[in-house]
């Protein structure tokens, strides 16, 4: 567990966007989107400091901001997995906690 709280982001996807359907703009947006996501996934993974509630930095040093983050700072539970996770079994942890 990650001990000192952190700014997480809305995990939504943006309203009607979408990877498949839509126009270039919503697809485009919804890419903007899942790439935000998974850098912040992996500014998690390493503990950065630019995700953390307290952190203040010079933006000369780090433009980096938390995507659209929910109001109230969390603490973060990581969980490490080695090998091979079933689809199914993501996506069951995924429903079940959004």
């Amino acid at each position: 567990m990650i001990s000192e709280p952190l700014s997480i982001p809305s995990f939504s996807a943006p309203e009607g966007e979408g990877p498949i359907k839509g126009t270039e703009y919503t697809k485009e947006t919804w890419k903007e989107w899942a790439l935000d996501i998974h850098e912040w996934l992996g500014m998690a993974v390493i503990d950065a400091d630019r995700i953390k509630a307290s952190d203040v930095v010079d933006p000369y040093l780090s433009t980096y901001q938390v995507p659209n983050p929910i109001k109230k700072s969390q603490k973060l539970t990581r969980l490490r997995w080695r090998g091979m996770i079933p689809a199914g079994f993501i996506h069951k942890m995924w429903a079940d906690l959004w």
